[in-house]
């Protein structure tokens, strides 16, 4: 939404997003999920797949509509990620 909406560049965006994560009092919950999605987007993927793999964690597979996603991250995620 922010990129969409007003504009801002991917990497102001994910630099936002870790200062908020980063500030005191600001609690997340799954924090390892969040900061694994932070280095997956860093390497290209949306955060929002990002995050959404990096909580999939152990699990059989991640299916999905999205064919970009499954190119891209095949060789990022230990996770099978196939189309739905």
């Amino acid at each position: 939404m922010l990129r969409n909406l007003y504009g801002f560049a991917p990497g102001e965006v994910m630099r936002a997003l870790k200062g908020f994560c980063g500030t005191a009092g600001v609690s997340v919950g799954n924090a390892p999920a969040v900061y694994r999605a932070f280095e997956l987007a860093a390497l290209g993927l949306e955060f929002a797949d990002a995050l959404h793999l990096a909580q999939a964690g152990d699990c059989e597979a991640f299916v999905t509509f999205d064919k970009r996603l499954v190119r891209k991250s095949g060789r990022l995620v230990d996770t099978r990620v196939r189309s739905a």
